[in-house]
C-alpha cells in the first residue's frame, strides 16, 4: 500500500497508490511520482513534470482536435472550487493562480484516487462529499454535534468509516502520505461531540469511528471476590470491580445501558448522553463518580492504538511480573509503549494516533440517585457558598458531586456502590447546606431521587440531553486553593451572573466541584497535571440550531465574551483540554493545558509521531517554543 513514513530528513519519497481502475479512469492519464529532496524541492519537480504533460498535452490536443478537460468537467469527482482547497494541496510556501488548473487537477486526481482506490480495501465505508446520490449518507457521517462546523467552516472531502482496527492500519498510512505530500489534512472522530469543532476539518478526510462501539465485560473481578488493583501509592490504593473492554464511540448512554443497568456496574462517564468514551477518557474525563474513582483517564487499564505508520500496539502500565504474558498475547510493555501510555491519559484525542479499544476500570453501582438543586437568589450567597464549599473540599465524601450550571441553581449529585450508600445521605446533604448558607438567605431546595440509567432519556434533566446545537463555545481555568477567597468567588460570581443574564439564554454557567479521588494522584503520573485544583471555573456558549441569526449571535457572543473572560482567568490557573478553548493564544495553550508535564509530552511526540501527522489546531506540538 502506501510508502513508509520513515524516510530520511533528506529523502523523501510521494508513493500514492492507484489502482488500474484507477488510472483508467483518470482524465489526464497523470501518477504520481518520486523525487528527491536533496537538490530539488518538490515544487520544483511538480512544474517540471506539469510542463511535460502540459506540453504533451497541447499537442496531441492540436493533432486530433481533443481539447484537455477543461476546470469544470475536472472538478466532476472533485468537491468545492479550485481556488477554495487550492491551499490544502499545493505544496508548502507554493502560490497558485488561475492558471494553475492543470497543476491543482493533478493533485486533485492523485487524492481522490488513493481514496477510491482505498475504499475498495477496507471493511467499512468512504462517503464522498461530490457523491450527489449519496449525499444522506455523507450527511450523517461528517454530522458533528457543533454544525456550523461542517455548514459554516466547510465539510471534509471524505468522511472514511472504518469498521475494525484492520481497516485503521489501511487507513492511516494512506492520509499520512497525503498528508505530507499534498498537506492534505484529516481529524479523528469518535462521537464528534468536540465544542471547538476539531473532529471535522474542510475540504480533508475524517478517520470515524462511529463504528468502532462494542462493549463487552471482560474481567468480572467482584463475582470471584478479587478486586484489580488500579492505582497504588504509599497513601492511596484504588480498586475496580470489572473490566469493560470498549471501542471509542461508544456514547454514555450506550454505556450506561449495556454496563450499569445489564451488569450493575457504573463507574466514571460523562454528563451528556451523546459524548463518546474515546475523546472523553483521552482528554481527562470528568463525571458523576469522579470524586469517588477519579477522572475517567485515571480508569484506563489500557489502551490498542494504530500509529501514523500503521503499526497497532496495546499500551498499559502492566507490573513487571505480568510482562511475559502480555508480550505473549502481542501486547508490547516496551518503555516506549508505557511512555505512550502516560501521554494518551490526558493529552486529549487525536494527537499520537487512533485508539481502536479501551480496557476500562468499572465498579459496582446503585443505579439510584439522589439529587439536590439548591436555588440562591442573590449572588451574594452564591458566591460564599462555593467559597465555603472549597473551603472544607477535603472533608467532603466522594460520593458528592456539586456542579453550579444553571442561572441561580447548585446541583448536588449523590451516588455510590449499593443502596446502602443512599442511607443518611439525605440528612447529610441537609446538615452541609445549612452549614454553609446564611440563614437570612434566600433559598429553596428542589429534593429528586432518581435513576442514573435514565438521566439521558427523562424529562427530569433536560440539560443532559443535546439538542441539535449550531455552535458552542467555552472559556474554562481551574482555581487553585490559594485563589479559594470569598472575595474572589464574589468578582467571579457577579460578573458571571451579570453577563449570563445579558447572553440569555445562550450563556450558562459551567463550575464544576474537582477534589476527592482527582487529588490522590501526582500530577506526574499522567499527563494531566491539574491535580490540585478545587474548581473547574467556566462559561459555555450554545447556540440551538434553530436560533434565527444564529451566525451573527455566536460571533458577537463570541467577541463580547472574550473582552470580559480576561478579568475571570486572571484567577484562574491553565486549562482543561477536553473543554477546548479556541481563544487561547497559540503559544499560550500547551502550558496551559499540560504545565509542568510538557516537556515529556513533546519528547514523547517527536518519538511516535516525527511528522507530526496528528495536528490539529491546539494539539500537542513539536517543541516547546
Amino acid at each position: 500500500m502506501a510508502a513508509s513514513l520513515l524516510y530520511p530528513a533528506s529523502y523523501q519519497k510521494i508513493n500514492v497508490p492507484i489502482s488500474a481502475e484507477a488510472r483508467e479512469d483518470n482524465l489526464a492519464t497523470t501518477r504520481v511520482f518520486s523525487c528527491s529532496t536533496k537538490s530539488w524541492t518538490k515544487g520544483h519537480c511538480y512544474y517540471i513534470f506539469l510542463s511535460i504533460v502540459s506540453v504533451v498535452v497541447v499537442l496531441f490536443g492540436s493533432f486530433w482536435k481533443v481539447a484537455p478537460p477543461s476546470s469544470k468537467e475536472a472538478l466532476n469527482l472533485l468537491p468545492n472550487n479550485i481556488n477554495e482547497v487550492a491551499h490544502v494541496l499545493l505544496p508548502a510556501n507554493t502560490s497558485h493562480n488561475s492558471n494553475d488548473d492543470h497543476y491543482l487537477y493533478h493533485r486533485r486526481t492523485q487524492i481522490n484516487h488513493a481514496l477510491r482506490d482505498l475504499q475498495r480495501t477496507i471493511d467499512g465505508a468512504i462517503y464522498f462529499a461530490v457523491d450527489d446520490e449519496d449525499d444522506y449518507a455523507f450527511s450523517t457521517a461528517a454530522h458533528v454535534w457543533s454544525e456550523r462546523s461542517v455548514i459554516q467552516e466547510g465539510a471534509p472531502w471524505a468522511v472514511i468509516e472504518v469498521l475494525n482496527e484492520a481497516d485503521v492500519q489501511k487507513v492511516v498510512p494512506v492520509l499520512a502520505d497525503l498528508k505530507r505530500t499534498f498537506e492534505f489534512d484529516f481529524r479523528v472522530k469518535s462521537g464528534g461531540h468536540n465544542k471547538a469543532g476539531f473532529s471535522t476539518v474542510p475540504n480533508g478526510a475524517v478517520i470515524s469511528l462511529a463504528r468502532l462501539n462494542h462493549v463487552e465485560l471482560t474481567h468480572p473481578h467482584n463475582d470471584s471476590g478479587v478486586p484489580t488493583i488500579m492505582y497504588s501509592s504509599k497513601s492511596h490504593q484504588r480498586t475496580s470491580d470489572a473490566i469493560v473492554r470498549m471501542g471509542p464511540a461508544v456514547l454514555v448512554e450506550q454505556f450506561v445501558a449495556q454496563v450499569l443497568k445489564t451488569h450493575g456496574y457504573g463507574g466514571v462517564i460523562g454528563f451528556c448522553g451523546t459524548v463518546a468514551e474515546g475523546g472523553f477518557v483521552l482528554g481527562g474525563g470528568i463525571g458523576l463518580q469522579s470524586r469517588l474513582y477519579g477522572l475517567g483517564l485515571d480508569n484506563v487499564a489500557g489502551l490498542r492504538i494504530v500509529l501514523a505508520d500503521g503499526s497497532a500496539h496495546y499500551v498499559s502500565n502492566h507490573a513487571e511480573g505480568e510482562e511475559e504474558e502480555q508480550t505473549k498475547k502481542g501486547r508490547s510493555t516496551s518503555n516506549l509503549n508505557k511512555d505512550l501510555f502516560w501521554a494518551l491519559r490526558g493529552a486529549g484525542g487525536g494527537n499520537f494516533g487512533v485508539v481502536t479499544e479501551i480496557d476500562y476500570h468499572v465498579h459496582k453501582a446503585n443505579d439510584k440517585c439522589l439529587y439536590y438543586n439548591l436555588l440562591l437568589q442573590e449572588p451574594n450567597d452564591m458566591a460564599s457558598f462555593l467559597y465555603q464549599l472549597g473551603s472544607v473540599e477535603e472533608e467532603l465524601p466522594g460520593n458528592l458531586l456539586v456542579m453550579h450550571d444553571f442561572v441561580d441553581g447548585v446541583g448536588l449529585m449523590w451516588s455510590g456502590r449499593d443502596e446502602a450508600a443512599l442511607y443518611g445521605s439525605a440528612d447529610y446533604l441537609d446538615d452541609l447546606i445549612d452549614r454553609l448558607v446564611p440563614d437570612n438567605a434566600p433559598r429553596k431546595i428542589e429534593k429528586t431521587e432518581f435513576f442514573w440509567s435514565e438521566m439521558y432519556t427523562s424529562n427530569q434533566f433536560d440539560g443532559m440531553k443535546t439538542p441539535n446545537t449550531w455552535a458552542a463555545g467555552c472559556w474554562y481555568g481551574f482555581l487553585m486553593p490559594a485563589n479559594n477567597t470569598e472575595a474572589i468567588w464574589q468578582d467571579i460570581i457577579h460578573l458571571i451572573s451579570e453577563k449570563v443574564e445579558a447572553m440569555s439564554p445562550f450563556l450558562l454557567p459551567d463550575i464544576e466541584l474537582w477534589g476527592g479521588a482527582i487529588h490522590d494522584i501526582p500530577s506526574n503520573a499522567t499527563a494531566f497535571p491539574h491535580r490540585s485544583a478545587v474548581y473547574n471555573v467556566g462559561v459555555l456558549l450554545t447556540i440551538a440550531a434553530d436560533t434565527p441569526n444564529a451566525e451573527e449571535i455566536f460571533q458577537e457572543s463570541v467577541s463580547d465574551i472574550n473582552i470580559w473572560w480576561p478579568r475571570i482567568s486572571q484567577y484562574l490557573t491553565g486549562s482543561y483540554v477536553n473543554y477546548p478553548m479556541a481563544s487561547i493564544e497559540k503559544l499560550d495553550y500547551p502550558r496551559m493545558y499540560w504545565g509542568d508535564n510538557l516537556k515529556r509530552l513533546v519528547d514523547i511526540k517527536r518519538r511516535v509521531d516525527p511528522h507530526d501527522v496528528f495536528s490539529f489546531p491546539l494539539s500537542v506540538p513539536m517543541s516547546l517554543k
